[in-house]
């Protein structure tokens, strides 16, 4: 220790930083982990009792609907005279079809099942919804031998009749007339696809963890695979389960990740839950807390750091002087020696130091040589790199800081038709660039490489013979010790290929365009449909009949309301679109739209509310048909994702530029916000992209074509708007759309239109009515129409004859 100076500071530091960093870390770490670990545990335990739940209420809700089937009037009483062999054909038949008509309805209304049976007392499907099924026997399965007596449920197993994983409800069959006999057994396989619903989702579990559903194999219990075969999972929680165990524990998954896992054997499921995430995700706050450990130990060691450094001090005075004489050498004194004489470190760096020097003396002829080859051998590499350039099949330019030529390759000669002694000392701009739009662009391009480090633009620049190309430009400034010497620029020719890009934005603007026609030919006859199933349900018609009208008129305006969209979406996407921009009541606009809601919201005991800003200009100048659109789209969408609760639209008027109620531009906002089901964050970017939706699961129960947002969104930008979303992702906290437009305040007043003079309930009779239209279909519906309202009506196909007999 005496003898090393090493030693004494090492010895030192290393004692004194261990021994607090380690204690100190120790501790904190070991208490933060345990209280972590217990943490998850709570919270994982508390999903899989959410989900154990939510799969016992959902059993218990298709378990009723099967009950449901049994009990409805007339159902035993048909299956008992279609399963009695002593019935005539004809009557057998009637049975059979009022059968299956109730099992289609059922099955179309009960999403959860996917086929429905009626077994005889033998076992053997005599009726199903899956017609490929029946004749089979199905006498051996647990659901058919308890439901005879009972409501009973078959826990999830694979069924013999799809190879899939299923649960099956059983309940017996009984007929009325016939004294109340077990005439058959009911039963539904329910679809397993539902109960991955919300077994698999991830709401609670974090960015890696999951649920599943493991059985007493070992596999795990869903519906989702393609083949129906399940997989074998291989972990210490399906272990416990096949035990009929429930616990917690940190273990390997099947894929050999370490988790943290909680599992619960379900006794009245046959079949155990799992919940659990990677111990990754779970334990990185306490890895944080460790690494703020090893922070505060660097503090703590810079800190003994300090303190060595002032008792170093005293002994490396013989390292100074051993400097002093290094900085001699260094001057050119090759003759100059250390004199330092110790037997510690310093003395042995000493002797060494003037044994360097003397053999540096001794080196400094072949050092000069060697200084020679190196100079050669760059001069080569220059050579190479200058023989790349030369063969580059792109336009390689080198200029000076005033973007003066200085290399000029061949493959540049061959682009722009210059030669190289021609270019060479010339500015870029006076050879390649020839409108004063491209100098600028060019001057942009340079100041982007001068501030980033490097630039890449797309434009034109122009041959030797004045004809212009399309190129690819990429340049980098020329930097050698932090000094600019210049610039470093490739040209590649791309006029090919923005030529068959311009061909492809033509063939989709002939696809937008061929779209629009068609969809507007489509409405017409769509039309047609719509009013003539009006005008037949204004007539006398008998229960059937106008249930049937009813669809055809409800199908054929849900259909409208498609083919609208489509015109609309394919209008905008050929550039065709134009707002009809005309003084509008901003107030009334609103209070239409929520007035066609406001039966939807009654009709699902949901609240709608209206919350204007009296601050709004009472008229503006805007296209109030396509404001009311947007706000329809949104309350609609709102409604039908929301079960329970309210919907409210709020709206706000901020003026711009001095704008006042009368005069000036005034920025308007429409908030829709409601209770549902909300939007996961990470997917609401996908909310305004065409023919796409948020989750292709709640498409598939809400239903709708994908476009209503992605439309309001372009129109709102026509608007010089926009429409955004926000949401926590959170069922019951709903979301918020915000639609923000820009209209001018007007001090016209809004006339009172015709269609306006209708709805608001003005006295018509006895009024005449011209219409003209060269559709036939189209003047019997609006003479019938208008003729219920009490008015003559005169129709043409003509426009000459409309104009005459509009001037009688």
């Amino acid at each position: 220790m005496r003898r090393s100076l090493r030693a004494r500071l090492v010895a030192y530091f290393l004692l004194l930083s261990t021994v607090t960093v380690g204690l100190v870390g120790t501790i904190v770490y070991v208490r933060a982990t345990g209280d972590l670990t217990a943490s998850v545990y709570s919270r994982l335990d508390a999903v899989a009792a959410l989900k154990a739940d939510a799969l016992t209420r959902w059993i218990d809700e298709q378990s009723r609907a099967v009950v449901f089937v049994g009990v409805m009037p007339g159902v035993g009483d048909d299956t008992r005279v279609f399963l009695d062999p002593g019935t005539d054909s004809v009557t057998r038949a009637a049975a059979e079809a009022r059968i299956r008509s109730v099992l289609a309805t059922v099955v179309a209304q009960m999403a959860d099942a996917e086929e429905i049976l009626v077994l005889d007392l033998n076992g053997v499907i005599r009726i199903s919804t899956l017609p490929e099924h029946e004749g089979k026997s199905v006498a051996d399965q647990d659901f058919f031998i308890t439901g005879q007596s009972h409501t009973t449920v078959q826990n999830p197993y694979t069924s013999q009749l799809t190879g899939r994983p299923t649960i099956t409800v059983a309940s017996p069959l009984f007929d009325a007339n016939g004294g109340g006999q077990r005439v058959a057994v009911v039963a539904a396989d329910l679809s397993m696809q539902r109960v991955d619903r919300f077994i698999v989702d991830r709401t609670g579990l974090g960015g890696t963890g999951r649920a599943y559903l493991v059985g007493l194999d070992g596999r795990l219990v869903q519906g989702t695979t393609a083949s129906g075969a399940s997989q074998l999972v291989s972990s210490f929680a399906a272990s416990q389960l096949m035990a009929r165990q429930s616990g917690e524990a940190l273990y390997l998954d099947g894929a050999g990740t370490p988790v943290i896992g909680v599992y619960r054997w379900l006794a009245n499921r046959n079949a155990g839950l799992v919940t659990e995430m990677t111990q990754d995700e779970a334990f990185n706050a306490a890895r944080a807390l460790f690494l703020t450990i090893g922070l505060v130990g660097l503090g703590s060691a810079t800190l003994l750091a300090a303190g060595i450094w002032i008792v170093a001090r005293r002994v490396t005075r013989p390292i100074l002087s051993l400097a002093a004489t290094a900085a001699r050498v260094q001057a050119g004194d090759l003759e100059a020696t250390s004199g330092i004489r110790a037997e510690d470190e310093v003395g042995a760096l000493a002797a060494a130091f003037d044994e360097m020097t003397a053999e540096l003396r001794e080196n400094v002829a072949t050092l000069e040589r060697r200084v020679d080859e190196r100079t050669t051998e760059i001069r080569r590499q220059k050579q190479y790199f200058e023989a790349l350039v030369e063969v580059s099949p792109v336009a390689i330019v080198t200029m000076d800081r005033d973007e003066r030529v200085s290399g000029w390759n061949p493959a540049a000669t061959a682009m722009f038709g210059y030669e190289a002694d021609a270019a060479i000392g010339h500015r870029i701009q006076d050879l390649v660039v020839r409108s004063e739009q491209q100098r600028d662009q060019s001057r942009d391009l340079v100041a982007e490489a001068l501030e980033h480090g490097r630039a890449h633009q797309i434009g034109q620049r122009m041959r030797r013979d004045g004809s212009l190309l399309d190129v690819e430009i990429v340049i980098v400034p020329l930097v050698v010790d932090e000094e600019h010497l210049g610039f470093y620029a490739i040209y590649h020719d791309i006029t090919e290929l923005q030529a068959a890009r311009r061909d492809a934005d033509a063939a989709n603007q002939a696809k937008s365009a061929f779209l629009a026609a068609m969809s507007h030919e489509i409405r017409t006859p769509m039309n047609a449909v719509i009013g003539m199933s009006g005008l037949l349900l204004d007539t006398p018609l008998d229960e059937e009949q106008r249930d049937y009208a009813e669809t055809v008129n409800t199908s054929g305006e849900a259909l409208l309301t498609i083919i609208n969209d489509i015109l609309d979406f394919s209008k905008i996407e050929a550039g065709r679109f134009e707002l009809d921009l005309h003084p509008m009541d901003i107030a009334a606009t609103l209070e239409g739209a929520l007035d066609v809601m406001g039966a939807v919201a009654t009709k699902k005991g949901i609240e709608l509310a209206y919350a204007p800003d009296p601050a709004l200009p009472p008229v503006a100048i805007g296209d109030s048909g396509r404001i009311r659109q947007i706000v329809l789209n949104l309350l609609s969408n709102a409604l039908k994702f929301t079960d329970r609760g309210e919907v409210v639209c709020e709206v706000r008027g901020t003026p711009l530029d001095g704008a006042t109620a009368e005069t000036g531009r005034w920025l308007l906002e429409i908030d829709v916000v409601d209770s549902g089901i909300g939007i996961a964050p990470d997917r609401i970017g996908r909310l305004f992209q065409s023919f796409t939706q948020a989750d292709s699961s709640i498409a598939r129960k809400y239903g709708g074509t994908g476009l209503g947002l992605a439309i309001s969104r372009r129109l709102a930008e026509l608007m010089d708007g926009t429409i955004t979303a926000e949401s926590s992702g959170v069922p019951g906290e709903g979301s918020t759309f915000r639609l923000t437009a820009y209209v001018s305040a007007s001090p016209r007043a809004v006339g009172l239109g015709a269609e306006d003079a209708i709805a608001s309930g003005a006295d018509l009779h006895a009024k005449r009515a011209l219409i003209i239209d060269d559709n036939a279909t189209n003047l019997r519906i609006l003479a019938a129409q208008l003729g219920r309202l009490g008015m003559s009506v005169i129709t043409t196909s003509s426009a000459i004859e409309g104009r005459d007999l509009a001037l009688e």
